[in-house]
């Protein structure tokens, strides 16, 4: 049977490649309250599948409002005055 997409956990430093962070960036965000982190008896902590989407999509979307930024004030500058 197969887990649910977003019952998969990843290790921080898998998390962290996914998301192309270090791994103590991602303890950044974690301690920030960004994403969180689930702490396994062992003492290591492993990160749901659904919270590094939701991380990603939402960096995808600043980043495309960022170059829209960019773009326009771009090509403001290139106007003639």
């Amino acid at each position: 049977m197969n887990q649910p997409t977003e019952d998969v956990l990843f290790s921080s430093g898998h998390a962290a490649r996914i998301l192309g962070f270090s791994q103590s960036r991602l303890w950044q965000l974690t301690l920030a309250g960004v994403i969180p982190a689930l702490t396994l008896q062992n003492g290591h902590r492993v990160y749901r599948r659904a919270d590094i989407d939701r991380l990603r999509a939402e960096r995808a979307e600043r980043l495309a409002l960022q170059a829209k930024r960019f773009e326009a004030e771009a090509g403001r500058l290139a106007e003639p005055a």
